[in-house]
């Protein structure tokens, strides 16, 4: 590069001067590049693209990068620019912004009277780009503007009133409608001896303020001018403004007693304590030491916005919580709240009941939180998100505990919640107290206590304006100590009507970067650092640091929060538009780079203008929100989607989001009319094979909630014939499933496992190991009616196949399913232990009800068939104390069993109360079903009604015909022998025995030969000896063991003494296995009569 330094003027008409003065030529992309760097310092080269050539994909944008400076070094004869990955402006290129913004540009007419940064030109092609320039020629406008007023003001201390009005001059050029620009002119006028001109001034701020805000001058303009018409004498600037308090913090609450007594009564009561008022009420302070008054407090608060990121104040509670020594959690439990938390696992929970897990796992994580504490505190709950408030526990019946207190502003809660808390004050959960604006004497009592005693003299003033919210008193207090206007304008109330205005006053007056930091905070909203701030801005974070010191010492910041929401509120509302768009792009950058919740990331790109990332993002935050199982926010953002999608006119991109909206709808019941129409909008967006077949899955599943199982045969049989064409083999293993499941809820069985087999066909050819697992468990479900052996070694592949991917209560699942073959097969001890080596795949902490249930269920079948009646009774009753009501079907099922359980012990009463409830249940299915009717059927015949007991098994029969399973059909047939003569019973045992023994079931075909024995004995038929092991629970072992020893006796064999010796043990062991009060009932019940206890041993 060339001896000497480059200039780069950007002010006014930009040029570029080589170090020896000769201009060179620099305009359109070159001068933008060149422009960019000189403000924003070292950018990517990756940025620079997608902002110089929006749309056209990274690795073209590089290279017309590439080029743009190949043409910029040949035209300047040097390279200006710092090469690398980023690039940056070499020291040798002057910059006159440059030292504006260090500070170090000297005082002249020649930078007041520049014109605006890069003056004539434009980028209209350039979206992005031409709003960043917007911007920074507003801040560098307004920055010039501020010091010119400054010199106004050193020069108006001076006596130097022409230099000072020429210094206003310049400030009302930069900024026309500053109205402390307008104030210093009318002043200097009046000082200058021209009262006319003053006035004159004063018209002139009227008319400019109307013409371009459509508003009128400030009350504290408006004084100044009734001042000088009549003449008075201006009060003095001071040489610096009044001290102020490090902290207007008041040390005593003021005009809260009565809310605190009626917070004490309701505390006292045990009641839930609703704490309402507007924003700066004061709701806050009252409830924190108000808690803090009853001992260790849990603060549960909502941030602005939280409400539009499912779980994020959950996230951020339980982290909080996680990491002060929360209880101890099992595996499942983390792998639950992985999906909240990714630093706890990469592999979250999955599967059926995962929902229900979650929330378990996030109440068991904040009911740790909660213990030992003497309150919990949810603040701010109208920032709070639907998901965050559904698991906070605060809408649960409270009993011991913690006291409640909840704070929100009034009318900002949304509908539902604020409808729940009102059901709570009508109940007398919770008592709901109102806070209201403060007296004039309460007022004067809270600017006293908070060190501001002038102030206090303007109470009656400061209620008319401010309505004596708190938070607006201490504010306005503050603007007027600050502007010194106490004494001046004592009977002139002087304060801005708004609150915004006087915060904006505030940071006008601070140095630096502060302004744009606190914007830049504004737009973050929450979480949001130093280190964040200066890389949004792009400035060096000791400069963004110096300027948060001040900001926090102004009490706009307080930590790495603003010091109240109003103030937030206020910065973001009072920054020009363009400004605003600008730092939520780049917060949307930001908060990408860190991983921030997509939700988040999307409202920023559309708070930004930029639909089509805001799309992209609204898509992610849909399904991230899918993922947590929040379908109704699910259903938003994809909705959001589909609507920028339509206006960008990207119909491909509106139809998947399209997709994602409908599927949510299908886990939503109030839902089903939308549902039906958005799938006619489906359909009719549908263009490509693909997105028919899509639409064609999407129908099916819908006619599926509908209970129309032809039209959803239909449906998916026209999306294979489409998608089989196209290739997507995901779509079509999808296809295969919904078909497979479909076919399983018709009962047929055939087309099922064909199904499953093609999706088995197209996962493995994909690779899919979760897709293969639920083939396997698939084909294992169907192999079961006809095969158990089958199913238990498929149910054995998909067990590999579910640890392979670590699915483990996938896995606990199908190893319970393989506990229910070997149950069917007659290995009831290998059931019982295959049953508990599925619970250890599951955390005991955790909420697997369902899974736990059907466990428990199958294992009670196992200990009845052994003669285990009290332990198997005991399990159900454990079961039932610590599983909820939603797993109904399957407490259901374990009614049903209780109920066979008793009626073999001979409690027939209570078997009969408890069958009643069993069968008024409609939650049962098929298969339960027909156990259900043997249940009944078995019931009826201690009521003598045998005919009925017939008719039932009918019925049941009829079922089982159109629900073929090779388990139940012998078993049918033994229930129906037991009710008819030995001559009819007869044919239906031989059956029974037949089947069994052609599927491998040995315990229905040991209870099957047992039975059959009998009946030939009762008709003086050849008989054989049944083999010895353990029947199915139709026939007790007990009864195997004495119809043995009754066979080897009429056959004469020399057995028989020992056969009926271990007839008698059987039933002795039984007899102590109950308790005393149980025995007599025992001896008069079914299990005794089939063990012949009154039957004589022969001699």
């Amino acid at each position: 590069m060339p001896n000497g330094s480059w200039r780069l003027s950007l002010f006014g008409v930009p040029q570029l001067r080589a170090p020896d003065a000769h201009l060179v030529r620099c305009e359109g992309k070159p001068l933008a590049l060149l422009t960019y760097l000189a403000l924003e310092g070292r950018v990517a080269r990756a940025r620079l693209a997608d902002l110089l050539w929006p749309g056209v994909g990274e690795t073209t944008g590089r290279n017309n990068l590439v080029m743009l400076l190949r043409r910029l070094r040949h035209s300047a004869g040097a390279e200006l620019w710092q090469p690398g990955d980023s690039l940056s402006l070499r020291p040798e290129v002057e910059v006159d912004v440059r030292a504006l913004l260090a500070g170090t540009a000297r005082l002249s007419p020649e930078l007041f009277e520049a014109g605006p940064l890069l003056e004539g030109a434009a980028w209209p092609e350039l979206e992005e780009f031409s709003e960043w320039l917007l911007g920074w020629r507003e801040w560098l406008d307004a920055l010039r503007a501020r010091l010119a007023l400054d010199e106004a003001r050193t020069r108006e201390q001076a006596g130097q009133f022409l230099p000072a009005q020429q210094a206003a001059a310049w400030a009302l050029r930069l900024d026309p409608v500053s109205e402390d620009a307008h104030r210093a002119r009318m002043r200097l006028a009046y000082l200058a001896g021209d009262r006319a001109a003053a006035l004159q001034a004063y018209q002139h701020c009227q008319d400019t303020l109307q013409e371009r805000l459509n508003t009128a001058p400030l009350p504290m303009t408006q004084a100044l001018a009734r001042l000088i018409e009549r003449g008075g004498q201006l009060p003095q600037l001071p040489e610096v403004p009044a001290p102020l308090p490090r902290t207007l913090h008041p040390s005593v609450l003021v005009g809260r007693e009565a809310a605190w007594a009626a917070m004490e009564a309701a505390w006292q009561r045990g009641q839930t304590i609703l704490v309402v008022g507007e924003a700066g009420a004061g709701k806050s302070r009252l409830a924190t030491e108000f808690a803090a008054s009853k001992g260790c407090t849990l603060l549960l608060e909502g941030r602005p916005g939280d409400a539009s990121v499912p779980y994020a104040a959950a996230i951020r509670h339980l982290r909080r919580a996680l990491g002060s020594g929360a209880p101890q959690l099992g595996e499942a439990a983390l792998r639950s709240l992985s999906r909240l938390l990714p630093e706890l696992g990469d592999q979250p929970d999955s599967g059926e009941g995962a929902d229900a897990r979650l929330k378990h796992s996030i109440a068991q994580v904040l009911a740790g939180a909660r213990q030992e504490k003497a309150a919990v505190l949810y603040d701010d709950l109208q920032y709070t998100d639907d998901a965050s408030i559904e698991v906070s526990g605060l809408l649960a019946p409270q009993q011991d505990g913690p006291g409640i207190l909840v704070c929100y502003r009034r009318g900002e809660l949304a509908r539902p919640h604020e409808d729940a808390l009102a059901t709570l004050v009508t109940a007398g959960r919770a008592v709901r107290i109102e806070l209201e604006g403060l007296s004039a004497a309460e007022v004067g009592t809270l600017l006293a206590s908070a060190g501001l005693p002038e102030s206090a003299l303007l109470g009656e003033q400061l209620v008319h304006v401010t309505g004596g919210n708190p938070m607006f008193v201490l504010e306005a207090a503050r603007h007027l100590q600050e502007a010194g206007q106490q004494r001046a304008l004592l009977n002139a109330v002087a304060v801005p009507p708004r609150l915004e205005q006087m915060v904006l006053a505030r940071l006008d007056r601070l140095a630096g970067a502060a302004l744009p930091v606190a914007r830049a905070a504004s737009v973050l909203q929450q979480s949001f650092t130093p280190e964040q701030v200066a890389e949004l801005l792009g400035v060096p974070l000791l400069e963004a640091g110096a300027a948060w010191d001040e900001l926090e010492r102004a009490e706009i910041l307080r930590g790495e929060r603003f010091s109240h929401d109003l103030l937030a509120e206020a910065v973001y509302r009072g920054m020009p538009p363009v400004v605003r768009r600008l730092l939520h792009r780049a917060a949307a950058r930001l908060l990408e780079r860190q991983h921030a919740p997509a939700a988040r990331v999307a409202r920023h790109w559309l708070d930004g203008g930029s639909q089509p990332e805001a799309a992209q993002w609204l898509i992610q935050a849909g399904a991230a929100a899918r993922a947590t199982f929040r379908p109704r926010e699910a259903e938003g953002f994809y909705e959001q989607a589909v609507q920028l999608y339509d206006a960008l006119g990207q119909p491909d991109d509106a139809f998947e989001g399209l997709i994602g909206q409908v599927a949510m709808l299908h886990e939503m019941e109030d839902a089903r009319s939308r549902q039906a129409t958005l799938i006619q909008a489906l359909k009719a967006r549908a263009r490509t094979p693909v997105q028919r077949a899509t639409a064609h899955r999407q129908a099916a599943a819908w006619l599926f909630m509908q209970n129309d199982v032809a039209g959803m045969e239909r449906e998916v049989r026209a999306g294979l014939a489409l998608v089989e064409e196209s290739g997507n083999l995901a779509l079509e293993a999808e296809l295969y499933e919904t078909l497979a499941a479909l076919m399983l809820v018709s009962r047929r069985p055939d087309e099922a496992a064909a199904a499953l087999r093609q999706m088995l066909r197209i996962s493995e050819q994909t690779g899919d190991v979760t897709r293969q697992a639920i083939s396997y468990d698939g084909l294992g479900q169907v192999s079961g009616y006809t095969s158990p052996e089958e199913a238990l070694r498929l149910f054995r592949h998909a067990e590999s196949l579910c640890l392979q991917i670590r699915d483990l209560p996938q896995a606990s699942a199908i190893v319970t399913k393989q506990a229910r073959m070997q149950q069917k097969l007659g290995d009831f001890r290998g059931a019982l232990g295959t049953a508990e080596r599925a619970l250890k795949y599951l955390d005991a902490q955790d909420s697997y009800h369902a899974r736990q249930l059907i466990n428990v269920y199958f294992r009670t079948l196992c200990w009845q068939a052994l003669g285990e009646h009290a332990h198997a009774l005991a399990q159900i009753d454990a079961a039932q104390r610590v599983h909820a009501v939603s797993e109904s079907m399957w407490l259901d099922a374990l009614e049903m069993q209780r109920v066979r359980l008793l009626l073999d012990l001979g409690q027939v009463e209570q078997a009969h109360r408890v069958s009643e409830r069993v069968m008024a249940s409609a939650r049962l299915a098929a298969s339960l079903q027909i156990d259900r009717a043997s249940m009944w059927a078995a019931v009826l015949v201690t009521l003598r009604r045998t005919g009925e007991a017939l008719s039932v098994l009918d019925e049941a029969q009829t079922l089982l015909d159109s629900y073929p399973d090779v388990y139940l059909r012998p078993r049918l047939h033994l229930e129906r022998a037991a009710l008819l003569a030995p001559s009819e019973a007869r044919p239906q045992l031989e059956m029974a025995l037949e089947d069994a023994a052609a599927t491998g079931l040995r315990g229905v075909a040991l209870a099957a030969q047992a039975r059959l024995a009998q009946t030939q004995l009762a008709l003086g038929l050849p008989v054989l000896l049944p083999d010895d092991g353990d029947p199915d629970a139709v026939v007790s072992r007990g009864e195997l063991l004495r119809t043995r020893a009754q066979v080897l006796t009429h056959l004469n064999d020399a057995r028989a003494p020992d056969a009926w010796a271990a007839a008698d043990r059987w039933k002795q062991e039984r007899l102590q296995t109950l308790a005393p009060a149980d025995r007599a009932a025992f001896l008069g019940g079914p299990l005794a009569r089939q063990l012949g206890m009154e039957a004589k041993k022969p001699v």
